[in-house]
């Protein structure tokens, strides 16, 4: 709401300026006299008048004004005001007619002798009109703490539309980091599968009995050369027989010490193995 509150009342070609201060009104002489002449200066030359009064940087932009005037007045006023003039954008155009109306008969001006006393006009507009505006001010308040209200609730929306679009960009994001770490676990299991040329058939024959129970009863020796890219077929004496505990220990240990890049061959070939036999209790920690 702005802070400096006008009335302007024009009767018979005269208009008094009225300030609205310390919940009252007061005369306020623009020209050091008690009204103006509305013909000498015009709606225009008026609102001039108010603001250099104020001498009003901003114009007439921070300054609320209220019209009463007759019908006759409201051609010509009602173009200035919707555009704007001087930057007024708070205003409240009211007919006389109207407003008489709803004032008591004991308000209302008694004869046009009376109305022409510029005391007598002045001293009712300040008993009888003006009180009448307290309701119009009112809604005039109500309606800026709406637009207040609106304006505060548009900017939350804005605030809330920005947030959610950093979300939408964050969550984008983490979408695009999330498949590059699968990518990546991906790469990184790729090279881990098991490559012939990087395991000797020696060291399969060697560990694989070890790891598995029974293993030549599940793979043939023609089958884990084939696997294992070798034209070499290993040779496995018959009848097998199981490893005992105590060797299972000791190859145990040295496949424990075999570099962990070993390792990771011997378990990629185990995980290639087109039938899994069965892992020893004591080697299962190897698939861990």
């Amino acid at each position: 709401m702005a802070e400096t509150c006008l009335a302007l009342v024009a009767y018979q070609g005269q208009v008094l300026v009225f300030e609205h201060q310390a919940s009252q009104w007061q005369r306020l002489d623009l020209k050091e006299e008690p009204c103006l002449c509305l013909q000498a200066l015009g709606w225009h030359k008026i609102l001039q008048e108010i603001r250099d009064y104020y001498n009003q940087s901003g114009e007439l932009a921070d300054i609320s004004i209220y019209f009463w005037v007759e019908a006759a007045q409201i051609r010509e006023l009602t173009p200035l005001l919707t555009a704007k003039t001087y930057g007024l954008q708070h205003w409240h155009l009211m007919q006389w007619p109207l407003w008489l109306a709803f004032l008591s008969p004991q308000a209302a001006p008694a004869t046009d002798q009376q109305t022409q006393d510029l005391a007598h006009l002045q001293a009712w507009v300040q008993a009888s009109l003006l009180p009448q505006l307290m309701p119009v001010q009112g809604l005039a308040s109500a309606a800026h703490t709406l637009e207040k209200q609106a304006a505060h609730w548009q900017a939350q929306l804005e605030h809330c539309q920005q947030e959610k679009a950093a979300l939408a960009f964050d969550k984008a994001a983490l979408i695009q980091e999330v498949a590059e770490l699968r990518q990546a676990l991906q790469d990184q299991q790729a090279k881990a599968v098991y490559q012939p040329t990087n395991l000797s058939l020696e060291g399969l024959v060697t560990y694989l009995p070890i790891i598995y129970k029974e293993f030549w009863s599940t793979i043939r020796p023609d089958e884990l050369a084939l696997l294992a890219s070798s034209l070499q077929v290993p040779e496995v004496p018959s009848p097998i027989r199981e490893p005992s505990a105590g060797v299972i220990e000791v190859m145990k240990k040295r496949l424990q010490a075999l570099p962990p890049s070993q390792q990771t061959q011997i378990r990629a070939f185990c995980q290639s193995l087109p039938k899994q036999p069965q892992v020893r209790a004591e080697m299962a920690f190897f698939f861990n």
